[in-house]
């Protein structure tokens, strides 16, 4: 036995206990047979959580929000895992902007979209517990959502774990998970700065421009060599909004300058966002860190 698979059977064993943990609250009646809720993005820690805590036995419910802020390609890959793995998959449609305190965009945002996302999921979750894909590494980024959560009772198995994002991708590749390298792709709201708002055809362009975008991405990867190049690992960002559409720019990661930064993936861009409505493509850009940009003030 190597010392990578006992660190990863004693993390496994802790996860096992935390989802007893989340099952043993006296109010939840189907606790005792190991039912349990999952708030379902179709990312890699929620799929993760799905993925462990059926392992384990436990009986799992996905419950999946979609609307604007949702890329429709992630909501489809969503429901296709949850019918590949044969785990019951409910769907539940929330317009954000439909309420003023999320629509004005402000540092709360995040908190406003949690609290009336898990407020609706505990509705459609009960008498389950419901859980979530918040893990440790989410701890030292600002995140406030996480306030949300913690005052709607809603549980963390992985962080409540340690599991730390590497611990995610590494054990989940041990376990045989699907994709243990899957980027992440948070709301659409998140692509644009504090202060300016949304809007439903705003987030629509953004959706099929990131769409078109991976596959852009994926192909340029290909050529390169790059593995996994069809894990997005880019962002569209909004940098300004006028009465005829936004300016944005294409924030790519540092690790494929080797490829972004030519001449000709940069026409390809061009031509691509010159066929997408409202959005006009003003700047690429590369940077070690993609997460977070709109709050990189509050960083240390």
């Amino acid at each position: 036995m190597t010392k990578a698979t006992t660190v990863n059977e004693i993390k496994l064993r802790q996860l096992d206990e935390a989802l007893c943990a989340c099952c043993s609250v006296p109010t939840a009646h189907a606790a005792w047979n190991k039912e349990l809720a999952i708030a379902f993005s179709g990312g890699l820690d929620s799929r993760f959580l799905a993925f462990a805590a059926r392992m384990f036995g436990y009986s799992v419910t996905l419950l999946h929000v979609y609307g604007p802020h949702v890329s429709p390609h992630e909501s489809a890959f969503a429901r296709t895992w949850a019918d590949r793995h044969n785990l019951p998959f409910k769907r539940l449609f929330l317009n954000p902007l439909d309420d003023a305190r999320i629509a004005a965009n402000d540092e709360l945002r995040c908190y406003f979209c949690k609290k009336r996302l898990f407020d609706e999921l505990l509705r459609l979750s009960a008498p389950l517990p419901l859980c979530d894909g918040t893990h440790a590494s989410d701890t030292s980024a600002y995140r406030p959502g996480r306030k949300a959560l913690r005052e709607l009772g809603i549980y963390s198995p992985l962080e409540m774990a340690g599991f730390q994002k590497d611990d995610i991708r590494r054990i989940g590749a041990d376990i045989g998970l699907d994709i243990p390298w899957q980027k992440a792709r948070p709301c659409l709201l998140t692509r644009f700065p504090y202060g300016i708002c949304a809007d439903v055809p705003l987030l629509n362009a953004l959706a099929g421009a990131e769409e078109n975008m991976a596959e852009l991405m994926e192909s340029c990867s290909r050529d390169a060599g790059i593995p996994h190049g069809g894990e997005p690992d880019f962002r569209l960002r909004i940098q300004t909004v006028t009465p005829f559409g936004a300016d944005v720019e294409l924030h790519v990661r540092e690790q494929r300058r080797s490829f972004t930064q030519s001449e000709s993936f940069s026409k390809k861009c061009r031509h691509l966002m010159n066929s997408i409505p409202l959005l006009r493509l003003q700047a690429i850009r590369h940077m070690d860190n993609l997460s977070g940009y709109f709050d990189r003030s509050r960083r240390s």
